[in-house]
């Protein structure tokens, strides 16, 4: 399992290759992009924003069989974005962007059996 925290300004780029892979990024501070690529089978990746006035962005490119993927954005102000591709068969993805700001959510499915869950809430 892979692990990143990290506090003012970030960027985190992750790529996952092969099975049975987990990633948690947790980031707090003024601007904050992720970029998550999983290609493989059974990979799980949490990622969490949480900042006030900023910028939340993340970028997930999720390809093969049995993925799950959770991206938690939230705080007041600011803006929140998600733009995520899932390819396959068999993935998950939950988006949660709450309390006030901007919120932004695209996300493109290829192949089927697929559960996404996204939550927009606040005022934006």
């Amino acid at each position: 399992m892979q692990t990143f925290t990290a506090t003012g300004d970030s960027r985190v780029i992750i790529e996952q290759i092969g099975n049975s892979n987990a990633a948690t990024v947790t980031q707090v501070g003024s601007r904050n992009f992720t970029q998550y690529r999983a290609h493989g089978s059974n990979n799980t990746a949490n990622i969490t924003q949480n900042s006030n006035n900023s910028t939340n962005y993340v970028e997930a490119n999720i390809q093969g069989s049995n993925n799950s993927t959770t991206i938690n954005q939230s705080g007041t102000g600011g803006s929140r974005g998600v733009l995520a591709t899932v390819g396959n068969n068999g993935n998950s993805i939950t988006v949660q962007q709450q309390n006030a700001g901007s919120h932004y959510a695209e996300i493109n499915l290829l192949g089927g059996n697929k559960t996404v869950n996204v939550t927009q809430s606040g005022s934006g």
